[in-house]
């Protein structure tokens, strides 16, 4: 290992969120073996779970404050003080305030994110000229992610993919069978994590499965679709059977509870909740997006649907439901495969190679 480096992380807000989390991990990763230091855009909101990753952790952090460009010139000012050598960002947002403050300070390395496998046209041009023009490089979470920012105009040569890593805190889990089965989905209420195909799928399952099993579905998070959840709960007369909960403060217990997880997203980048529900032993049935299919291996430690293909769900939804031994089975194959492929020390070794072939002469 070289000499310690002066490494900047920054993310938008400490929101509830994949990116969130990955930023701090990252941090933590790190400072072992470098000086890092975190600069949140926003300093709201916050949340509990953040806090305190960055207490435990003892993580340096700032908060920009003001108007965007009060915002900019502070983190200039802020890496030329720290003499930061490389900047890590993993959203839009940051991104932009990395490449414009990292060019003023003039800090040698700038490292954009990616964090899905597709994005909002303006939003893509945007994060197309930082990349191609300010920044270095960029980070995909996902191989899927990549390969579409490439075809769409991106430098092949500044684009790397490390996939999300995890801390995996818990031994495996097997769960006693119980006549109530629960079925947890996590994430923000956007459009991107088509819930309403997670609904009608919810309202199939019912229809087929025996009257005696009773199915229970748990969608967690937050987002501006919330009323709009619950009056698609409504339409399909799922009131008895779902439970919206927002912004909870221990997901591990939720995850506890649960039986299987759902993903239903029309395009992710890595899926940090799948990974977090293969931490606890849940088999997961998910969507062909993304680079789901290098979590979830069909038919081994659970499914994988084409998007908005509710029939296809249900039915896999339904096989496990009424197989106590192949939960089990497919959840303990899934917390081995998280364990050997996505484990917090490969992530780490990852960016530490990054680190050190990027800033050596």
């Amino acid at each position: 290992m070289s000499t310690r480096k002066n490494i900047c992380l920054t993310i938008t807000s400490l929101a509830i969120g994949g990116a969130e989390k990955q930023c701090l991990l990252l941090a933590k990763a790190l400072q072992p073996y470098h000086e890092v230091f975190v600069v949140i855009i926003k300093p709201q909101p916050r949340h509990p779970g953040h806090l305190a990753m960055i207490a435990e952790a003892k993580i340096e952090h700032h908060y920009l404050r003001g108007n965007p460009v009060r915002r900019i010139r502070d983190f200039a000012a802020l890496l030329k003080k720290k003499k930061a050598t490389l900047i890590f960002s993993f959203l839009p947002a940051d991104n932009f305030y990395a490449a414009i403050a990292g060019g003023i300070a003039k800090t040698p390395f700038k490292a954009g994110g990616i964090r899905n496998d597709r994005m909002h046209l303006l939003k893509a041009l945007m994060l197309r000229f930082l990349h191609n023009r300010i920044l270095d490089f960029s980070i995909s979470n996902s191989f899927a992610g990549a390969r579409f920012f490439i075809e769409n105009g991106f430098c092949p040569e500044k684009m790397l993919v490390v996939h999300n890593g995890i801390s995996i805190n818990t031994p495996p889990i097997s769960r006693p069978p119980k006549p109530e089965i629960v079925i947890a989905s996590a994430g923000r209420f956007v459009p991107q994590k088509d819930y309403e195909t997670a609904l009608k799928s919810i309202a199939r399952l019912k229809e087929i499965c025996p009257p005696e099993t009773k199915i229970r579905y748990r969608i967690i998070g937050f987002g501006p679709n919330e009323n709009l959840l619950r009056s698609q709960v409504e339409k399909y007369g799922l009131q008895a059977e779902v439970a919206l909960i927002v912004n909870p403060g221990d997901m591990p217990e939720l995850y506890r509870q649960a039986d299987i997880y759902l993903c239903t997203s029309t395009f992710e980048g890595l899926s940090n909740t799948i990974m977090e529900a293969m931490a606890y032993s849940l088999p997961v049935v998910a969507t062909r997006v993304g680079d789901n299919e290098q979590l979830v291996v069909h038919e081994t430690n659970g499914f994988l649907t084409e998007i908005k293909d509710f029939q296809a769900i249900a039915q896999h939804l339904q096989a496990l439901a009424l197989s106590h031994a192949d939960r089990i089975r497919l959840g303990q194959a899934g917390y081995e495969h998280l364990k050997l492929n996505f484990s917090y020390e490969a992530f780490q070794k990852q960016y530490l190679q990054i680190v050190e072939r990027i800033s050596s002469p």
